[in-house]
């Protein structure tokens, strides 16, 4: 229980440290391979509750600048996640997986999520699925995409 309480104020006290903090990560996807992982922490050094991690397993012709961007409101004890393609411009990329995670599990769960498709259109929300601290695409699903977002609440 004491250490129940603990983290409680360990958490509390990391939420407000990061009030109106941003962080932004530019990184490369490369087409092929094993798939790639990008990790974007809010504070340095990195802890796992305040980070977004963005794992992809890709396809296409092309290398591609992307850009991870997450922040943090204490007051709605919400974080953001956003991974975007730079200078919002197409995608030559067909995603054959994806996951942003926002935190880690057991303090955090996602409650609003969208997805922009190649161009810049809304993905339907059948298409992805908001599970744990995660987004994932839908069972099946396959495609291309240049925005990912999603903002978790923390409970405690």
């Amino acid at each position: 229980m004491i250490s129940r309480v603990v983290f409680v104020i360990c958490l509390i006290s990391l939420l407000r440290s990061t009030f109106g903090k941003t962080n932004t990560v530019r990184f490369v996807i490369v087409p092929g391979g094993e798939g790639g992982e990008a990790i974007i922490p809010l504070d340095t050094p990195p802890i796992p509750d305040s980070t977004c991690v963005f794992k992809f397993d890709v396809y296409g012709a092309t290398t591609e600048s992307w850009f991870g961007k997450i922040s943090a409101n204490p007051e709605t004890q919400e974080i953001e996640c956003t991974i975007y393609r730079a200078g919002d411009q197409e995608t030559y990329l067909l995603f054959n997986s994806y996951e942003v995670a926002v935190g880690t599990a057991d303090v955090s769960e996602v409650i609003n999520a969208h997805v922009k498709d190649g161009e810049g259109d809304p993905v339907e929300s059948k298409n992805f699925v908001m599970e744990k601290n995660k987004l994932l695409p839908a069972p099946g699903w396959k495609g291309s995409a240049r925005e990912f977002q999603a903002l978790a609440k923390y409970f405690i």
